[in-house]
């Protein structure tokens, strides 16, 4: 009986379906391993996420050897993207780093959980280790051979 005082001989059901809102996915494309770079190095990264409603945010998580731990935004996608790639450029001089320092770096993404969440989704941990350019191209080039000393 309903709130008229009318009956249904046969009342309508509709089944509602409950689906749990999963992490995003992301991945480092590029490059896929441990790099070696200059100070002032330019990395090229390739990124990509996507998730089951959208991805709102995706970024670099970085910590520079004894610092504190550094975030760079790297793409933004609206509600209905469900995929957010794309380059980014990372200059190494803005992370005031010096010869010796090592970066260690992941991606993540956040999805627009405003419930529970936003969710994140983490990609595998890299790393870049910072060279002394003068000493590291020394060390590695070959070694020339002056033969005998012939001083006075």
């Amino acid at each position: 009986m309903d709130t008229d005082n009318f009956s249904s001989p046969q009342p309508l059901s509709f089944p509602i379906k409950s689906i749990a809102d999963q992490t995003p996915e992301v991945q480092m494309q590029d490059p896929g391993a441990h790099l070696s770079g200059a100070p002032d190095a330019s990395v090229p990264l390739r990124l990509f996420s996507k998730d089951d409603h959208g991805i709102q945010l995706v970024r670099l998580a970085y910590t520079v050897t004894g610092g504190k731990p550094g975030l760079l935004e790297a793409g933004r996608g609206g509600k209905r993207d469900r995929i957010v790639e794309g380059p980014v450029t990372w200059h190494m001089a803005s992370l005031k780093v010096k010869p010796g320092d090592t970066i260690r770096y992941h991606a993540e993404a956040l999805d627009w959980d405003n419930l529970n969440g936003p969710h994140v989704g983490k990609s595998a941990e890299l790393q870049i280790r910072i060279l002394d350019v003068q000493r590291d191209i020394w060390i590695t080039a070959p070694s020339r051979s002056r033969g005998p000393d012939r001083s006075p």
